[in-house]
């Protein structure tokens, strides 16, 4: 099981260049990917995410590249149309200002694109080096996830066994709701007709409201429901919309149970069952 939640970052440095990559992730509905890199690498980008869409499910995963070449080549151009008329229009304003100093280097350089720069670079080296880098951060991060989510899942067990307990006492007492309704419907018919109150129609009366009342298969149903839970928690891959939905079923049995009842114990066992129940749900929120 991993957490949507992780953290990892690698740099490496070389004679060539240095570079970093930062991972992290929070919890989502579905897999986004946002990705923050040089505008020279911007061709990088659905490399990277598929790379993350490779070792992850879901989550809001946010993945920064940053990269300093030291071995760059650096070009000089000088556009001579530009200078030309950089050289022109100081010529124009030394006469009719009526200076006599030359227009100076400086003054020509100071025009926007009389010198134009180029620093060049491996530009496919460096983009090996960013995925290799990122690889090993994506590593790193998986491991956050599965330590963290490793964490979850023991305490999620320790909150299924709460359920599971709960589950156990809606069973032990299930068989008492058929005694407290008989006894009810009997000392209901002698109030009002005494003697003369016939066992057959008490058997009857007796039998629907135990229909209505039995939760034999609501605590059937519990019960299965928390096995399959369990399995998924002892599981691989990606569980938490499984896990969601069985809690959602869970939920439903376990409120059919409490409207069901008319036992101060097992409305008392409902309450943590359900306590119990949300918890699980908190948890799997962080779930991938």
């Amino acid at each position: 099981m991993k957490s949507m939640t992780g953290y990892a970052t690698v740099e490496r440095h070389s004679r060539e260049r240095s570079c970093s990559v930062e991972v992290r992730s929070v919890n989502n509905r579905y897999l986004e990917v946002y990705t923050s890199l040089p505008a020279y690498l911007s061709f990088l980008e659905p490399n990277i995410k598929a790379l993350v869409s490779s070792v992850a499910a879901r989550g809001k995963v946010e993945v920064a590249v940053r990269l300093q070449e030291h071995d760059q080549k650096l070009q000089v151009r000088v556009d001579p149309r530009a200078v030309e008329a950089a050289r022109s229009a100081l010529e124009e304003i030394r006469n009719r200002a009526g200076l006599s100093r030359e227009p100076s280097y400086a003054d020509i350089l100071a025009f926007e694109g009389v010198v134009h720069t180029e620093r060049s670079f491996d530009q496919d080296d460096a983009a090996r080096e960013v995925v290799s880098v990122l690889e090993e951060t994506l590593d790193r991060w998986n491991e956050t996830r599965r330590s963290e989510g490793s964490a979850t899942a023991t305490d999620m067990a320790r909150h299924l066994e709460r359920v599971s307990r709960c589950a156990e006492i809606f069973e032990r007492h299930a068989g008492e709701v058929e005694q407290v309704i008989f006894q009810t419907v009997r000392d209901k018919f002698r109030d009002v007709l005494g003697d003369e109150a016939e066992e057959q129609r008490i058997y009857a009366e007796t039998a629907a409201l135990i229909l209505r009342h039995s939760t034999s298969e609501e605590i059937s149903r519990l019960h299965s429901h928390i096995r399959t839970f369990r399995e998924l928690l002892d599981g691989n891959g990606p569980q938490g919309k499984r896990l969601d939905f069985i809690c959602q079923e869970m939920n439903r049995e376990i409120n059919t149970t409490g409207s069901k009842t008319i036992l101060s114990v097992v409305q008392t066992a409902v309450v943590e069952a359900k306590d119990a129940v949300e918890a699980l749900r908190e948890q799997i929120r962080n779930v991938e």
